[in-house]
């Protein structure tokens, strides 16, 4: 066995569709509050309803790294 054998395809696993894109946006409407969060992607080989791309949080909110060990006030 080789490591090709065991080889993961993203598009089959990460993916819910891959096809042509009217059907992925029929399936991502039919899925309604299911879907949210998931997005038409075009891929090497058709479409994708995936998992949309998310913005690491301290991007957002301006986190700050440091200590946060005990404060006496």
């Amino acid at each position: 066995m080789g490591n090709l054998e065991k080889a993961r395809e993203e598009k089959w696993t990460d993916s819910i569709t891959v096809v042509t894109r009217p059907f992925v946006q029929n399936v991502h409407v039919l899925l309604g509050f299911r879907a949210k969060g998931k997005d038409v992607i075009e891929g090497a080989e058709g479409y994708q309803l995936r998992k949309a791309s998310s913005a690491p949080y301290n991007a957002l909110f301006g986190a700050k790294k440091g200590d946060i060990g005990h404060q006496s006030t």
